[in-house]
């Protein structure tokens, strides 16, 4: 809308009212911020009594198995080995 709204304008205004451009700018920003304060950001939610002073679920224990792979490593290049993508595993 915007691109289209500032084209119309300035086709049938460049020849007789060149600032036409700058006015339509300034209603779209002043109808932006118009807009923009009938925004309202809720309030947080009331604090509980004693929020955040008890230790809740601290004696949790998580087991976690990673395997992992060893490297795969490419040895020289086909010119010099003859064999072309040769890879040897790491240990």
């Amino acid at each position: 809308m915007g691109p289209s709204l500032f084209g119309l304008v300035y086709i049938n205004t460049v020849a007789s009212f060149p600032e036409a451009m700058f006015y339509v700018f300034m209603v779209v920003v002043l109808l932006s911020l118009a807009f923009l304060t009938l925004v309202r950001i809720p309030p947080p939610p009331p604090a509980s009594k004693g929020m955040g002073t008890e230790e809740v679920g601290t004696d949790v224990e998580v087991e976690v198995e990673v395997e992992v792979e060893a490297p795969v490593i490419v040895v020289g290049n086909e010119e010099e080995t003859g064999v072309r993508g040769r890879q040897l595993r790491a240990r």
